[in-house]
């Protein structure tokens, strides 16, 4: 809400007035119609925070009875990973077929592969290095798209 109260103070210093064509309630070149955008915008915050405390409460009071939030985590012996990790070992398949076939992202495919190496979701990390002498783009007059093999090494390594 503070964005768009923000936007109108914007409107009205450019002499540009607001008004409302749906309810015509709304018309910031008048005083009373500024007044009510403002009051809409104040019982629009108000709404917004209380909505905000009873989500608290809320969980709150779930954890209190010992309830936990979040979907439960995956075992590594689920059929999905099971599957997904003899597809990723036989290297005749590619990562992209497999994550066709599977109908799931690269990244939960390579997620999938660190719960069963670890039995946590993050085993696996990919790290971007930069060589310390290598160059950047501008220097060598690289175009802003298009393959950085050349200056980039990527490693898939366990954490």
């Amino acid at each position: 809400m503070r964005h768009l109260v923000t936007l109108i103070d914007q409107l009205r210093e450019r002499n540009i007035g607001f008004r409302s064509v749906c309810d015509g309630a709304i018309d910031t070149t008048t005083p009373s119609g500024e007044l009510i955008f403002l009051d809409f915008s104040a019982l629009a915050q108000f709404e917004r925070r209380l909505i905000q405390e009873r989500t608290k409460a809320g969980l709150a009071a779930a954890r209190a009875r010992g309830r936990k939030g979040g979907r439960p985590p995956m075992k590594a012996n689920d059929r999905r990973i099971v599957l997904a990790n003899k597809l990723l070992k036989d290297r005749s398949i590619g990562v992209d077929d497999i994550c066709a076939t599977l109908k799931i992202s690269k990244s939960t495919l390579y997620r999938y592969a660190g719960i069963e190496r670890k039995g946590t979701p993050s085993a696996i990390k990919v790290r971007i290095m930069r060589r310390p002498d290598a160059l950047t783009r501008n220097q060598l007059g690289v175009p802003q798209t298009g393959d950085l093999s050349v200056y980039e090494q990527r490693s898939i390594t366990p954490a």
